[in-house]
């Protein structure tokens, strides 16, 4: 059972969770230095460049509450996804063993491995 109220299992775990990395920020870093022209900006060029950015984020809090911004997600992490939430779904359903799911997790996430 979950008794740790410094680092619950929900905050280190990806079990169940649709989205598992942080490429959504990656991506948004890579648009910033993008737009930033270079690494190593004077401080009132970061700032402006901010200040920019700063100025889409109601528009995007609020296509975002109404479901009309979605994330791009290539074909191929779709159906990965699918098979994961499957897998999942039929691990709760109590379907599976932890072995038998981490080996098909496997399967899924690093396609070389051999059972």
């Amino acid at each position: 059972m979950d008794s740790s109220t410094i680092f619950p299992i929900s905050a280190w775990t990806v079990f169940g969770q649709p989205i598992r990395t942080n490429n959504d920020v990656e991506g948004w870093h890579n648009r910033l230095n993008r737009k930033a022209k270079g690494a190593s900006l004077h401080l009132y060029v970061m700032l402006k460049v901010l200040s920019d950015e700063a100025r889409y984020l109601p528009m995007q809090i609020q296509l975002v509450s109404e479901h009309k911004l979605t994330r791009y997600q290539r074909a191929a992490t779709k159906r990965s996804q699918s098979k994961l939430m499957e897998l999942w779904d039929s691990y709760r359903s109590q379907q599976l063993t932890v072995t038998q799911l981490m080996t098909s997790v496997a399967l899924i996430v690093v396609p070389s491995v051999e059972q």
